[in-house]
């Protein structure tokens, strides 16, 4: 069983159906994935309303490195009307289960 570099979505209101999760096997895997918000706002289905002057710059995408000269991703935030205030946290790890492994 490997493990995996996992972060996951967490939900203001405690909704289960926007909990979501992403598996990663090497930080850089974590690092060209979250550089670029669209793989986010895709990946979680996160649309930009443009018509009201929403757009990828004034949705406050944040990526933060938490802690003492923390060098990995450690959370994203970013908040857009579709979605609201959306947060992204890395978890402590992630196995993915395969019958048979």
């Amino acid at each position: 069983m490997e493990k995996y570099i996992a972060f996951q979505t967490v939900d203001s209101e405690n909704d289960i159906w926007c909990n979501r999760s992403f598996l990663f096997e090497t930080e850089s895997d974590v690092e060209w994935f979250f550089s670029n918000p669209v793989n986010v706002l895709s990946k979680l289905e996160h649309e930009l309303n443009e018509e009201n002057g929403e757009s990828f710059d004034s949705i406050n995408y944040e990526i933060h490195r938490l802690g003492n000269k923390a060098k990995s991703i450690n959370a994203i935030t970013y908040s857009c009307e579709y979605a609201g205030n959306v947060k992204i946290v890395k978890m402590h790890e992630g196995f993915l289960i395969k019958r048979g492994l």
